[in-house]
């Protein structure tokens, strides 16, 4: 072997976190500036290796009431779930310091949300469109603050500095991965808390929200 193959970095084995599969929301837009979700435009401008896949699905719902249109969204008709994974290649140095190339995270969404099929009954038929486009509304916050944490483990893992060995260099693979899913989990606990489960957004029947409370957020920082 030369001088040179023997200075030369070595490529190990690529690194492939396992996937984190999260519930975002249910039935519930953000008051603190915090909190807000980013412009459609930023969004969708993603860097390259960090892919964003969103699939919409309708859960067909039923009602000839308003007492019945109630109970029928109070049960999960509206829900955004969310898959994150993240992928890196190992670049060990010649001195054993070792980084993190070509660096990948993967963010797939699901919306769910009420879908009627055919016309409504008019005894419920407007309630119904207002109630569901704050339903929407709702969960496209909780489709923002997926996007917009994906994108901040991203940069921070492309931006890592070498590590001393390849075992630290795992390690921050597999920590960035953990903060992900507690940054998302409190970030969305707060932000159904700011909008009452989107009772603040319009998604209430009567002066019924459409969810129940759940437990108070704890700050992952």
């Amino acid at each position: 072997m030369g001088a040179a193959e023997r200075g030369s970095p070595r490529h190990l084995a690529r690194l492939v976190g396992g996937a984190i599969a999260l519930m975002l929301g249910g039935p519930s837009m953000a008051t603190a500036a915090a909190l807000a979700p980013s412009s459609e435009a930023d969004r969708h401008a993603l860097p390259e290796g960090l892919v964003v896949q969103r699939r919409d699905r309708g859960q067909p719902v039923s009602a000839s009431s308003l007492n019945e249109l109630v109970r029928a969204l109070g049960s999960g008709h509206a829900r955004t779930r969310a898959s994150y994974e993240q992928a890196a290649e190992l670049v060990e140095a010649p001195d054993g310091r070792c980084r993190l190339a070509r660096v990948e995270v993967r963010l797939d969404v699901e919306v769910t949300l009420p879908a009627w099929r055919g016309p409504p009954p008019p005894a419920v038929e407007a309630a119904f469109v207002r109630v569901r486009e704050a339903l929407r509304v709702h969960e496209e916050g909780h489709v923002a603050i997926a996007i917009e944490e994906a994108r901040r483990s991203h940069a921070a893992l492309r931006a890592a500095p070498p590590f001393d060995d390849c075992r630290l260099a795992r390690r921050a693979l597999v920590g960035e991965q953990l903060r992900f899913e507690q940054r998302v989990r409190w970030r969305n606990q707060r932000y159904d808390d700011a909008t009452d489960f989107g009772a603040r957004q319009g998604a209430v029947i009567k002066r019924v929200r459409l969810a129940p409370r759940r437990p108070a957020a704890v700050d992952p920082r």
